[in-house]
């Protein structure tokens, strides 16, 4: 789906949120407002929550006219 998936460590409630996954956005990437409490190991380091990220799409205008 080509989304990414961060954690930020702990994320408490929805409105802790904000401060731990969009400091950690990825370029390129922006923050979905989703998150979720996962709890597991990964590669020795727990991983409490993690916050989804999918891929940024940037608008371009075109400004030359056609004559």
């Amino acid at each position: 789906d080509g989304n990414k998936y961060l954690s930020p460590g702990s994320i408490y409630n929805n409105d802790d949120a904000p401060s731990k996954c969009e400091p950690i956005t990825p370029e390129g990437y922006v923050w979905t407002k989703q998150w979720r409490t996962v709890g597991y190991y990964k590669h020795g380091k727990f991983i409490s929550s993690v916050c989804e990220y999918k891929k940024a799409f940037i608008t371009v205008a075109l400004t030359r006219s056609v004559k």
